[in-house]
């Protein structure tokens, strides 16, 4: 159970992968779940493939994927629209952290549409969206407005990745996210993971540009 979806219990995945679980043993189990009126449903995720038919015969229907895609890098260099300016800051450099905090609240609670979010407070956000894995942040901005954000993680990861408010298009998005990939090839890395939900319209869509290379797909239940 998770502070920030109150209203959702998520189910391990492991007994699925493995094939220990039957759809019989997985309703009974569910049944005798002491589930308070809180709880509106019960969320899975697990690879592509694995578990469907005890899901389905369990009574879970497919709320949504995930892909988690390794991009090989470099890429072909691309050059920032113009009036577009990319600042990044080291988690200890002095910026403007709070804006750059509740963007991305704001785009995790616009962005989970299935599994409803409550607001844990701006103090949780550091801890949330920023954390011990954060390299590096991306400030975006166009004609000197904030527009959106990114970061570079630990592992060679891509943190969130979105615009500020939702009217914005997707060459926006898309300018970002190039931002950030250039800034990773930057640094020497020859590869840079991308998690993105179909939860994210725009940056879902961006991403089909990158299912040529690794790639693992997760289903969400």
């Amino acid at each position: 159970m998770s502070d920030i979806h109150p209203h959702a219990l998520t189910l391990d995945a492991a007994a699925l992968g493995a094939g220990l679980i039957t759809a019989q043993v997985l309703r009974a189990n569910i049944a005798a779940l002491p589930t308070p009126p809180v709880i509106f449903h019960l969320r899975c995720t697990a690879p592509e493939g694995v578990g469907t038919e005890v899901l389905v015969d369990a009574g879970f229907v497919q709320v949504g994927m995930t892909r988690l895609i390794k991009i090989a890098l470099p890429l072909v260099e691309t050059c920032p629209p113009d009036g577009f300016t990319f600042t990044w800051h080291s988690p200890q450099d002095a910026a403007d952290w709070t804006a750059w905090y509740q963007a991305h609240w704001d785009s995790y609670r616009r962005t989970h549409p299935t599994n409803i979010a409550k607001d844990p407070g701006a103090g949780q956000y550091p801890a949330i969206f920023g954390g011990d894995d954060l390299y590096e942040a991306l400030f975006a901005y166009e004609n000197g407005a904030f527009i959106g954000f990114a970061s570079l993680r630990k592992d060679q990861e891509i943190g969130w990745v979105d615009v500020c408010g939702a009217d914005r298009d997707d060459t926006t998005l898309a300018a970002i996210l190039a931002a950030t990939l250039r800034r990773a090839t930057a640094h020497g890395w020859t590869a840079a993971t991308l998690e993105v939900d179909d939860d994210h319209p725009g940056l879902w869509a961006l991403s089909d540009a990158y299912t040529d290379q690794p790639m693992e797909t997760f289903i969400i239940w």
